[in-house]
């Protein structure tokens, strides 16, 4: 037996312990001396092993793999429906980007069909790219990141970049980092970028820090979306701070609602009933700083009604409630068009008869009927 028919034979073997971590740790232990000679016996050993789509295996050979034959091991890697996965192909990327990010971007951009499988928005095995690439400490990264083709890959790409600089370096130590960059970036705009992304992911792990550093940032002509972007993260782990922090804003600046609207709508699709209850307890003040808030809670309350038959639905009660919102921006009406849009595909009649006794205002009457077409809160 060749010792590459050996090493699949024990790749067989080790494949076939029921215990995870063990199979896992033997694993490893035999990737980390396998010679490169040996790749298709060992991952023949896969073909009728007991591995889960995915699983940490599959991991473990595409670190190993990877740096030795990237070609080979990507064309296994499409080929083979368990290691089809975004976790085989962030790995697989990550490690040839960890040791040469030209080849990963070379490799990348070989295979386009391959990307339609996998998450539309941010394929997995760019994220790995960005990984290894932040991992080799190898110039040209950020550039990178600036040139992808479409602004919510630059986005997304920039995202893992701050989440990796805010994980290197603290969160403190990252916001060092980013006001470093923005001084020393003649141009402006991509070190600007990369401020967002970091207060996002920082504010993320220390929303207080990061509240701070945004307000600072804001005053001195920074902009206001960074007061939504750390609010957004922050939301995350502590719902009700993240919240009383927009409370300071200007309740008549667009931006600052807008990040009212945002945040608790964030908040309210990870934690309905947490968020409701809290909007609640508000009282008045429901309709005044958190107009954006309750105008948001009360069109997904519709949108729920609307798309069950096991809810009770008050509609005119919802409809009572919005025209407490106030009239700016067409906040008050346009929540109400959305409530009545919902309604007409229940109940036409009695829709109708509302918007009519309620005075709303014929464009947003046409409105709600159009909306009632195509229902969406």
């Amino acid at each position: 037996m060749t010792p590459s028919g050996d090493l699949g034979s024990r790749v067989d073997a080790i494949l076939r312990n029921s215990r995870v971590l063990e199979r896992n740790r033997d694993l490893a232990a035999l990737l980390v001396d396998a010679p490169v000679e040996a790749a298709p016996a060992i991952a023949g050993a896969f073909k009728d092993a007991f591995s889960e789509w995915g699983d940490n295996e599959l991991v473990l050979l595409a670190e190993w793999w990877g740096p030795l034959d990237p070609e080979a091991a990507y064309a296994w890697g499409v080929a083979d429906w368990r290691a089809r996965h975004p976790r085989f192909l962030y790995a697989l990327m990550r490690s040839v980007a960890r040791q040469d990010p030209q080849a990963a971007i070379a490799l990348y951009r070989s295979y386009p069909p391959a990307l339609a499988t996998y998450k539309q928005d941010y394929p997995m095995e760019l994220e790995g790219i960005v990984a290894g690439w932040y991992e080799s400490g190898k110039p040209g990264l950020i550039d990178f990141l600036v040139s992808q083709p479409t602004p919510t890959l630059q986005q997304q790409t920039l995202g893992t970049f701050a989440r990796l600089k805010v994980l290197e370096l603290g969160p403190r130590g990252a916001i060092e980092w980013a006001e470093r960059a923005v001084r020393e970036d003649v141009s402006g705009n991509t070190s600007r970028y990369v401020l967002q992304r970091i207060a996002a992911s920082v504010g993320e792990v220390d929303g207080p820090l990061a509240a701070e550093w945004a307000e600072r940032q804001v005053a001195q002509g920074e902009s206001v979306t960074l007061i939504q972007r750390v609010a957004a993260r922050w939301v995350r782990r502590e719902p009700e701070r993240a919240m009383e922090w927009l409370a300071k804003f200007d309740p008549l600046d667009n931006d600052y609602q807008m990040a009212v609207d945002m945040t608790f709508r964030d908040w309210h699709q990870l934690n309905l009933a947490g968020s409701r209850a809290w909007l609640e307890s508000k009282g008045d003040e429901r309709f005044g700083w958190l107009a954006p808030a309750t105008a948001t809670a009360l069109r997904f309350e519709a949108y729920r009604w609307h798309h069950s038959n096991n809810l009770e639905a008050d509609w005119t009660g919802a409809l009572e409630t919005s025209l407490k919102l106030p009239e700016r921006n067409g906040l008050k009406w346009g929540t109400a068009a959305v409530i009545a849009s919902f309604w007409l595909n229940r109940d036409a009649p009695a829709a109708e008869a509302w918007m009519a006794s309620a005075g709303m205002p014929e464009a947003f009457q046409i409105k709600a009927r159009q909306r009632a077409e195509n229902p969406r809160p």
